[in-house]
């Protein structure tokens, strides 16, 4: 019966996590809007990366609730589930996507450093504050060089400038109390709903006998990767298949350096057995195979099929070890 209940307060939990976030998101935009951001800021900083903030809020959660072997296997198992499932569903519901080449120059060189940049740190199966110093510190980087004017245009941009000024106009029908006032019921069942998450996965990894890390790489990271899927989803039912893919580029290198990086400023993360023997090369396997579909500028049905199975494979493969230990 305690069992029940704890999956019962870990999806309610997931629900008031990601609903507070999404509304967190949606009257950030219109603060930013207010404040005069430009859409180039609005997109990148708030749109873009937002999608990330249920990923990054229950990392520094479960440190401070001496969890930190869930930061890296949250990590890890949002960017499988962005790629795998996320991506297979794109290709299944798309058919056909077509990858644009301004989004593979912009976006896909900074996928492929942030992914190789955290092999190379989480092969000793721990992060060290230096390496979460190095991890940071290339996503500021990657910052300065997005907001260089080369990148201020292109197709991705565009769309999001069509979104934003959807937004401004939204935003003078609307009080500014109201905005307010959701932007921090928002903020509040974002930060309620981390903490209830991280609650219900430490308690059932006593329960279950398996490594909290366990329950992260699956439920978690499922859970704080459908912002991504309803905003890559959302997008291209409007014909805007760069901002779909985009997003996962984006939200995956955003999950590496941010959601990692800076919990790992506070305490060691540390990985746990499931997460380095079957998490990372699935995340390593898997990334090199998005690599090579944005090379090929094409994302076809058969290939997000192919997705689909290798996520139900790796759910499988991580069931199998939890049963094993």
């Amino acid at each position: 019966m305690e069992l029940i209940v704890w999956i019962v307060i870990l999806l309610v939990a997931l629900a008031i996590m990601i609903g507070g976030a999404e509304i967190f998101l949606k009257n950030a935009e219109l603060v930013g809007v207010r404040m005069g951001l430009s859409s180039f800021v609005i997109g990148v900083i708030i749109v873009g990366f937002g999608t990330s903030l249920p990923e990054l809020t229950s990392s520094l959660l479960a440190v401070l609730a001496q969890a930190p072997s869930i930061v890296a296997s949250n990590a890890i198992g949002s960017n499988i589930a962005n790629i795998l499932f996320i991506g297979g569903v794109l290709a299944f519901v798309g058919k056909h996507i077509t990858i644009d080449r301004n989004l593979l120059e912009a976006e896909l060189p900074f996928f492929v450093i942030s992914t190789a940049l955290f092999a190379e740190i989480a092969f000793d199966g721990q992060i060290m504050f230096i390496e979460s110093v190095l991890l940071t510190t290339t996503f500021v980087v990657y910052m300065i060089f997005l907001f260089s004017e080369e990148y201020e245009s292109g197709s991705v941009v565009d769309a999001i400038k069509e979104e934003v000024q959807h937004e401004r106009f939204t935003f003078f029908r609307s009080s500014e109390f109201r905005t307010v006032a959701l932007l921090v019921l928002g903020l509040t069942g974002l930060l309620v709903g981390a903490k209830y998450v991280i609650d219900a996965v430490i308690v059932l990894a006593t329960l279950l006998s398996v490594p909290p890390g366990a329950i992260s790489i699956t439920a978690i990271a499922f859970g704080t990767s459908l912002p991504e899927l309803v905003v890559s989803l959302k997008a291209l039912a409007q014909k805007q298949t760069e901002v779909a893919i985009g997003n996962i580029f984006g939200s995956n290198a955003f999950n590496l350096l941010v959601a990692v990086g800076v919990p790992g400023l506070f305490v060691t993360l540390p990985m746990d057995a499931p997460t380095f023997a079957i998490g990372l090369p699935v995340l390593l396997v898997s990334s090199f195979i998005f690599l090579i579909i944005g090379l090929a500028h094409k994302l076809h049905r058969w290939e997000g099929i192919m997705f689909l199975v290798l996520y139900v494979f790796f759910i499988l493969q991580l069931v199998q070890s939890c049963c094993q230990a």
